[in-house]
């Protein structure tokens, strides 16, 4: 087991001062269904929260008509019905506000995180094409990597178990917004194990995650 040193309470502060810098995490989570015949999964629910200095700031989050069928399997995860959807707009008219979050802001580099990051980057690159939109490109951080590599660990790899581990109060498991702002409690503790391990370097720490 690795060794950390013993850093006094100003230490912990300037080191979680220094990985919060100039960053802005915007934790995202999907909720989907397959389409009839197969392909990539499409969006019913798409929710976002942004993290800046340590603290969980803004959300949105909004269901979206996938233009297909629920299929049941997926209902029986997330809840979501053909009902829930139907009079909801699609992707390109209702999630303009995720568009938004993603853009790069002046003095700010903007980092997409989620757990099990790949996944919902997969089912917005696609949702993005459909839409005609262009995907921001941003650097990613994925929880469920990340927090192995800082000693933390469960008997799976699931969000809420590592919620459990983590003392995070998990909300409405299998809905977008609650697993996002999960998530973005969890980073948050994350990145505070990071600094109390005298981590100060976010890039270092992104690269030896990714």
């Amino acid at each position: 087991m690795t060794a950390y040193p013993e850093l006094t309470p100003s230490e912990v502060a300037a080191a979680r001062d220094a990985l919060w810098a100039g960053i802005r995490l915007v934790v995202i989570d999907t909720e989907t269904t397959s389409q009839p015949g197969g392909g990539p999964l499409r969006a019913v629910q798409v929710a976002y929260r942004i993290c800046r200095a340590g603290s969980a700031k803004g959300r949105w989050s909004d269901y979206l008509n996938p233009g297909v069928l629920i299929d049941k399997m997926s209902q029986r995860i997330h809840g979501i019905t053909d009902e829930h959807v139907a009079t909801q707009p699609d992707f390109a008219t209702g999630a303009g506000p995720l568009q938004a979050a993603l853009q790069p802001l002046d003095g700010e580099r903007t980092i997409v995180v989620a757990h099990n990051v790949g996944f919902d980057l997969a089912v917005l690159r696609h949702e993005f094409e459909l839409a005609g939109w262009e995907m921001p490109e941003a650097s990613t951080l994925d929880t469920m990597k990340l927090a192995p590599h800082l000693g933390v660990s469960g008997p799976s790899p699931k969000l809420s178990v590592l919620c459990d581990a983590l003392g995070v109060t998990h909300h409405d498991a299998h809905d977008a917004q609650g697993d996002a702002d999960a998530c973005a409690d969890v980073v948050i503790a994350l990145l505070d194990i990071a600094a109390r391990q005298g981590r100060r370097d976010f890039d270092t720490l992104l690269e030896d995650v990714s």
